[in-house]
């Protein structure tokens, strides 16, 4: 990749990490570092090897926000920024892969915006917060006055960009705005394993879910989103060969129904490969929501009985979706959907 000033890049495989690079300054943000990041994470969503990306920051920090010593003295102006610059967070949020901000150290202002953008967090104990906007007179950016009552609710985001204050990592935990919190010591190492999970799983149901469906479910009704992805699922056909392979998956799931482990893979498999043969992102939401409460469920609540449902769903959705009956396809999904529900008694 290219060479940046204030960022490193680097990709290995499925993960690629981008590290906010000016630990003498606590990797504080210039307008040359907003441009880069988002020059890099423009050129990473369009490589389809990359199914993580890591965001964090090279040090002791990850980012304290904008570097306000640099602006006021002139040093930090390195940059006229346009408004595309700023398309940072929106990238983190919605480019095709899993985006993780490693946070450790000081996490503030802009910095905090761009954390929050990401689909999950990881911090060190030793972490901590600060939405910080109001403390320097300037409004809240980076999107995050848009993110954060999306992580923690209305009033809990209200009370941490209007009251800002710093707030520690376990506490980001208990409200909900951090994933996992690891000791200082054992950081590296296991912050290293959540990203290789999310590498390992990304091709997998559970992880396209949350890129392909929930940015989706978050704006629209349940409605709006199967609207559109029936219109695209009418312009765009599997092959024969596609077809036969979920048939192919049908006839094994079916075969092991009496097995939840064997069985949920099966059907992991079966709605994964309709996002592939799909392609539309709201398309894939819908299709995979139906996945997700097999995986979230069928091993505690699940039978024969509801795998056999499970199976007889897929059959109906299959049969749409090969005759590109978009009625019947949105039909089926709901039929198959509430079956599923009501075997497993999810209300």
């Amino acid at each position: 990749m290219s060479e940046y000033q204030h960022i490193l890049v680097d990709v290995d495989g499925p993960i690629a990490r981008i590290t906010l690079n000016r630990p003498e300054r606590m990797n504080s943000m210039t307008n040359l570092m907003v441009r880069e990041t988002t020059q890099a994470l423009e050129v990473l969503k369009t490589n389809e090897r990359v199914r993580v990306v890591v965001l964090t920051g090279a040090g002791k920090h990850f980012c304290p926000g904008a570097d306000l010593q640099g602006v006021t003295t002139g040093s930090g102006s390195d940059a006229v920024l346009t408004v595309d610059d700023f398309r940072t967070p929106v990238l983190l949020r919605e480019m095709p892969a899993v985006t993780i901000a490693l946070v450790n150290g000081a996490c503030a202002g802009a910095g905090f915006g761009w954390a929050l953008a990401c689909d999950l967090r990881v911090a060190t104990r030793s972490a901590k917060f600060n939405s910080a906007f109001l403390d320097v007179g300037v409004a809240g950016d980076m999107s995050g006055p848009w993110t954060l009552p999306r992580l923690v609710g209305a009033a809990k985001a209200r009370e941490l960009y209007f009251i800002p204050d710093k707030f520690t990592a376990d506490e980001a935990h208990r409200i909900g705005l951090v994933a996992r919190v690891f000791d200082d010591e054992t950081f590296a190492v296991e912050a290293s394993a959540v990203v290789d999970r999310l590498a390992n799983a990304a091709d997998g149901l559970a992880v396209a879910l949350h890129l392909l469906g929930v940015e989706a479910a978050e704006m629209l009704d349940a409605q709006d989103s199967v609207e559109p992805a029936l219109a695209a699922l009418a312009a765009r056909r599997g092959s024969t060969a596609d077809w036969d392979r979920l048939d192919a998956l049908i006839e094994e799931s079916e075969a092991v129904v009496d097995d939840p482990e064997p069985f949920n893979r099966l059907a992991l498999a079966f709605h994964a490969r309709i996002a592939e043969i799909a392609g539309n992102r709201v398309l894939r939401a819908s299709v995979a929501s139906l996945g997700l409460v097999q995986a979230a469920h069928f091993t505690d609540r699940g039978s024969p009985r509801s795998a056999r449902a499970a199976v007889t769903g897929h059959r109906m959705v299959l049969r749409a979706l090969r005759e590109g009956d978009a009625r019947a396809a949105e039909a089926a999904m709901d039929t198959h959907l509430a079956a599923v529900r009501a075997e497993l008694q999810i209300g």
